[in-house]
C-alpha cells in the first residue's frame, strides 16, 4: 500500500494525470492486424498486395512537371541573376525539375516505392472497455 502511495504522490509530483476520466474514450472496439490467411483473396497469405496507384511499379508519372524540366528558382526563369548568367541553369531559365531529376517519373507516395503494401485484416476487440481499475496511476487504495 505505501508503495502504490509513493508511485502515486512521485508521478503526481511529474506531471503525470490519470487517464481515469478518457480511458473509455480512447477504447476501440476494433482494429487492423497483418493478414496471413491463405484464403484471402487480396494477398492469398503472402501479407502483401500491389499497390494500385503505381501499379506495383513503385513510380508514378510526376506531379510537379510535365517534361521533366521546371523553372530556375534561382533566377525566376530569366537566366540571369544580378546582371549575369544564371549558374544554377546556365541561362536557360530552365533546369530539371527538382522532384524527379528530370525523369517524368517520381517515387510513389502510396508505397514509397516499393510497388507493395502490407494486407490488412479487421479485427474485433472482445475485451470490455478498461475500467478505472486498469488506467494509470493507479486509483489510490480504498
Amino acid at each position: 500500500m505505501r508503495i502504490a502511495a509513493l508511485l502515486l504522490a512521485a508521478a503526481a509530483a511529474a506531471g503525470c494525470k490519470s487517464t481515469m476520466d478518457r480511458a473509455p474514450s480512447t477504447w476501440y472496439p476494433s482494429a487492423e492486424v497483418v493478414c496471413w490467411n491463405a484464403r484471402c483473396p487480396n494477398c492469398r497469405g503472402t501479407a502483401a498486395v500491389g499497390c494500385g496507384p503505381c501499379r506495383a511499379k513503385g513510380e508514378v508519372p510526376c506531379d510537379q512537371c510535365r517534361d521533366g524540366k521546371e523553372k530556375c528558382g534561382t533566377c525566376g526563369g530569366d537566366g540571369k541573376k544580378d546582371g549575369k548568367k544564371c549558374k544554377s541553369c546556365d541561362g536557360a531559365g530552365i533546369r530539371a525539375c527538382s522532384t524527379c531529376g528530370g525523369d517524368r517519373m517520381m517515387t510513389c507516395k502510396r508505397c514509397s516505392g516499393h510497388g507493395q503494401l502490407t494486407c490488412l485484416r479487421p479485427i474485433r476487440i472482445s475485451e470490455p472497455a478498461p475500467g478505472p481499475e486498469d488506467t494509470w496511476p493507479m486509483p489510490p487504495p480504498k
